[in-house]
């Protein structure tokens, strides 16, 4: 059996109790490919987010003056409850 073949099988168990389970006969040979190309893709686009997301963080730190307006925003949008350190 391949890698493939076990990865289909498995697929077929995780959604057997799912409204809508995958089924062998809709079984492309490339699917698994695919499947790990559009994981790549997400990953990427999330680390990407997160890259951005770690720049906002430093430059709000790196201001007093940033930090207390950051705060404000929570409060403002009713996110208070959040501990800075």
């Amino acid at each position: 059996m391949t890698s493939n073949e076990t990865f289909i099988d498995e697929l077929v168990k995780l959604t057997a109790e799912s409204p809508n389970p995958f089924s062998k006969d809709f079984w492309i040979r490339c699917f698994a490919h695919i499947m790990n190309m559009c994981v790549q893709d997400i990953l990427k686009s999330v680390s990407d987010l997160l890259q951005q997301l770690r720049h906002l963080v430093i430059a709000i730190r790196a201001s007093p003056q940033r930090i207390q307006k950051f705060l404000k925003m929570l409060a403002y949008f009713n996110l208070t409850g959040f501990n800075y350190d």
